[in-house]
């Protein structure tokens, strides 16, 4: 069976990115001299997913109006329209031409993620869905006491850092899946997966040691500028 569809969710109004996102949606706030979603396109492409579905709702027309039939990537873009705000897996419900298997992807995310990498690993371990997960640095904002059974401090540490692993807002999904969310509704990867986790069901991940950034702050943006200079060729795939 092929797997060359993907959905990017790009219908959110990107209030965290704001002043940027003042007059133009979040994909298309660029990253040096390319939008978030062109590039995002452009991996897609040249990983095999040329059948792409876009969800949109906050100015959707110059999203629309931007990419257009997406033919000048290689691709085929379906624009897919929310008439109210439906988060990051709720536009799943409406959209009814997904194949049994497919990639979501935010809309907002940078990253050198081998898509179809992660597509195959989905595939060859049978599972429903696939999260893409990345390992990042938590910054503790307060001194973290450890006490021992009688409540005594046997150390300390002033504002650590611990590893934790975060979605990337990349998954590889199933019709099943797709089938089990509510229609027409806001509902989040946070929704999802704890309904996953209440009925039993097995979530497999895939681990990316790579680039990543989530777009979403403007700290994330600035930081996402200054490093594409260097980046700029795989990132294209070029």
């Amino acid at each position: 069976m092929k797997f060359d569809t993907a959905v990017l969710i790009a219908g959110g109004l990107g209030t965290r990115l704001y002043p940027y996102t003042a007059t133009i949606p979040k994909p298309l706030v660029k990253v040096g001299c390319y939008p978030i979603m062109e590039i995002l396109i452009r991996q897609l492409s040249y990983y095999g997913f040329n059948n792409i579905f876009v969800a949109v709702n906050y100015r959707a027309a110059q999203i629309e109006s931007y990419f257009s039939s997406g033919s000048s990537y290689g691709v085929k873009l379906s624009y897919v329209r929310e008439n109210k705000r439906l988060g990051t897996m709720g536009p799943l419900s409406i959209i009814k031409e997904l194949p049994e298997r497919f990639l979501v992807v935010n809309g907002d995310i940078l990253t050198d993620l081998d898509f179809r990498k992660l597509a195959d690993n989905h595939v060859n371990y049978s599972t429903n869905i696939t999260v893409g997960t990345y390992k990042v640095k938590h910054k503790i904002a307060y001194g973290v006491i450890h006490s021992d059974d009688r409540q005594r401090i046997i150390d300390f540490q002033e504002k650590p850092s611990i590893d934790v692993d975060v979605s990337m807002g990349i998954c590889a999904m199933n019709q099943v899946v797709r089938e089990s969310i509510p229609r027409n509704q806001y509902y989040g990867f946070d929704d999802l997966v704890f309904s996953l986790l209440e009925k039993g069901d097995e979530i497999n991940t895939f681990y990316h040691t790579g680039y990543w950034r989530d777009l979403g702050t403007p700290d994330e943006y600035q930081k996402a500028n200054e490093e594409f200079e260097t980046k700029e060729k795989i990132l294209l795939c070029d």
